[in-house]
């Protein structure tokens, strides 16, 4: 989807400055000012994306790009943990500490 956000004329692939319009302007972009990402920083990302210096990238080789670079973005929400039967158990170390036995 956030491709197809940067890619605004459809045609499969990007320039740097679709890359950078996304990156800087308000939505659907991700609006980040100068303090938060620097022009140098930009550059350094779109030459790491841009690898065989094309002026365009594809679809397929963003998706590549995000797939090794960009971690983990999926986050489940408390709605998915219960679909999935997912139980997370938090410890209350304190209160196992006070009920614990006496070792003496």
């Amino acid at each position: 989807k956030v491709f197809g956000y940067i890619d605004i004329q459809g045609q499969g692939k990007i320039t740097f400055d679709d890359f950078k319009k996304f990156l800087r302007c308000a939505f659907p972009g991700l609006h980040m000012d100068k303090n938060e990402l620097t022009n140098d920083d930009i550059l350094k990302v779109w030459k790491a994306l841009d690898s065989g210096m094309r002026m365009r990238v594809a679809k397929s080789d963003f998706m590549t790009f995000m797939r090794r670079h960009g971690g983990s973005t999926q986050q489940l929400t408390e709605y998915s943990k219960k679909k999935r039967n997912i139980i997370e158990t938090v410890r209350d170390i304190a209160d196992e500490i006070a009920t614990a036995p006496d070792l003496n």
